[in-house]
């Protein structure tokens, strides 16, 4: 659905649900000619502001300002309210109305129209919330919490991805002198729990210490696993001190 179809269906949800109580409606009627009508004077407009005679009333001084002036966005597209003015009075008069009921819009020139809009979603959730115009809170709503979850599931996958390279990063000295060892054919000589600890580091380069204490039998600590690598790292660089060739060279 594209942003404009998603404004015009809300503007068609607003028009057909007329309102119950005779203030209201006389303020959406009364609102709506006098917003709508070409060239309107600005006095005219701003006594609209004291059309409302009860919180309802407010609410349809605000849906008639945005079926006049406004446009949304589909929230699933990005969120973003707007009321447009050709004139600056007008757009004076489109921010007292937000004011009034309680928002704070921002203001801008762009494209040959004065503006008021708002890109917050929670500010744009509360406004058509003053409205009554539950589908929009609810897109909107539903908007935010999918990008949280979205959030969530990254940061999750970026923190399992960055332990990852840091078990890799960590296992990879280990490595290359197993492998080194491994071309001399002094793995098999090495003591069972060093060869196991061998083994098991080539064969899971990517698990995390922990893990891999868990993987020996039977299974050691973190420590005891460390001590045993670092007992074939230090095998490993007696052997390139003492000068030892690879089997293959």
């Amino acid at each position: 659905m594209s942003g404009i179809s998603y404004c015009a269906n809300v503007k068609n949800d607003i028009n057909s649900k007329l309102p119950k109580k005779n203030c209201c409606l006389r303020t959406r009627k009364i609102a709506l000619s006098v917003m709508a009508e070409p060239g309107t004077d600005a006095d005219r407009l701003f006594r609209l502001l004291s059309l409302s005679r009860c919180d309802n009333c407010k609410a349809e001084l605000l849906k008639s300002l945005f079926l006049v002036f406004g446009t949304v966005t589909d929230p699933e597209k990005g969120l973003h309210l707007e009321f447009l003015a050709k004139d600056p009075l007008v757009r004076d008069f489109i921010r007292q109305v937000l004011i009034s009921a309680g928002f704070e819009p921002k203001t801008s020139f762009r494209n040959g129209y004065y503006t008021c809009y708002f890109k917050d979603g929670d500010a744009i959730k509360d406004v058509f919330g003053k409205m009554g115009v539950n589908s929009v809170v609810f897109d909107v709503i539903n908007r935010k919490m999918i990008g949280e979850i979205r959030n969530s599931a990254n940061r999750l996958v970026n923190f399992e991805t960055a332990n990852i390279k840091k078990s890799i990063g960590a296992s990879a000295k280990y490595i290359d002198a197993i492998k080194y060892l491994d071309s001399l054919g002094m793995v098999s000589t090495l003591p069972p729990e060093l060869e196991e600890a061998a083994r098991l580091r080539m064969e899971n380069f990517q698990m995390s210490l922990a893990e891999l204490a868990r993987q020996t039998k039977p299974p050691v600590s973190k420590s005891g696993l460390l001590h045993r690598l670092d007992r074939i790292l230090e095998i490993a660089e007696k052997a390139r001190k003492r000068g030892e060739r690879r089997t293959d060279e």
